[in-house]
């Protein structure tokens, strides 16, 4: 009876303990992300195709929008502008 207890007290220890101690010798914990498209101006993030969190905020998003014609375009001197 006592021996049996003893079993049962020395596999709930080993079921609890050697999962808890082999928590470091896992794979390696993931590199953090580091933006390789930073812009120069505003600092933020030029990759549209970056899907990081770090890099949710991107470049431009405060910036207008033109569209242009080429219809419209106006000779002036040697250049079109």
């Amino acid at each position: 009876m006592i021996c049996s207890c003893v079993v049962g007290v020395g596999l709930l220890l080993t079921a609890i303990l050697v999962p808890t101690l082999n928590k470091g010798s896992g794979a390696p914990p993931p590199k953090p992300h580091v933006c390789q498209s930073i812009c120069e101006v505003c600092g933020k993030c030029t990759n549209i195709d970056c899907e990081d969190e770090k890099c949710a905020d991107k470049c431009g998003g405060e910036k207008q929008t033109y569209a242009f014609e080429a219809e419209n375009a106006v000779l002036v001197g040697a250049a079109l502008v």
